[in-house]
């Protein structure tokens, strides 16, 4: 054999040998963490005994959540109601502290009529059938531009309230004029040739003052001594 076959040879001897041992370290490595994975018996099971929770015979560990949150849900459900039952009793109770006298709407008696009798207005009061004066209030007068001549009806309550309505109301002109101070407590608006009286709490409630000019409302026919103002300019 020729020097460079005698070297080839002894190279692939070399090469082959080194394939060998690896393949031999390769193998033992393998077994060794075969060996090293597989799980002791005895550890085994001792690990699974600790890892569980302890649960009765015949059941899991889901069974035994579900009925833990069967178990809760009720009882917070009860104590929740309860909780609204007090609020409900608190309100109530702060409620006739700082109303005594209230009642319940539905409890409280409705005022009854009991008289009823119509009238002509004069200008402030209400000249009824039984020729008794019924004194007008403002607001109602002031509402329906009430002039002397309308007729009225009056309804008498069991409380001693007055409820009016207007049955008739007669025709009516504007005038203008001035309102003065007549005495210390009468107003009069006061016209070229002509004066008519005006109701105080027409001064107050518009705040008119002594001078102004005003529009009043008198019976269209007829004579009268009252007004009603209706506007001020």
């Amino acid at each position: 054999m020729d020097p460079i076959s005698e070297i080839m040879q002894k190279n692939n001897d070399d090469l082959s040998q080194f394939q060998d041992k690896t393949n031999q370290q390769n193998k033992d490595r393998q077994q060794k963490n075969s060996q090293n994975s597989k799980p002791d018996p005895e550890q085994k099971a001792q690990s699974k005994a600790t890892s569980q929770k302890e649960v009765k015979p015949g059941q899991t560990k889901k069974n035994s959540l579900e009925d833990s949150t069967l178990t809760s849900k009720p009882q917070i459900s009860n104590l929740t109601s309860k909780m609204d039952k007090i609020a409900i009793k608190l309100d109530r109770i702060i409620s006739l502290l700082e109303n005594p006298n209230s009642t319940n709407s539905k409890e409280q008696k409705q005022p009854q009529v009991i008289d009823e009798l119509e009238g002509v207005f004069d200008g402030k009061h209400m000249i009824g059938s039984d020729t008794n004066k019924y004194e007008v209030p403002y607001d109602f007068a002031n509402k329906q531009n009430l002039v002397e001549g309308d007729l009225l009806k009056l309804k008498i309550n069991d409380d001693g309230s007055y409820n009016y309505e207007v049955l008739e109301a007669v025709e009516r002109k504007r005038l203008v004029g001035i309102v003065k101070r007549k005495g210390d407590k009468n107003w009069i608006v006061q016209l070229e040739s002509k004066q008519f009286r005006i109701r105080k709490d027409f001064i107050d409630n518009k705040n008119i003052v002594e001078g102004d000019k005003v529009v009043i409302l008198v019976p269209k026919h007829g004579k009268s001594n009252w007004g009603a103002i209706e506007n001020v300019f």
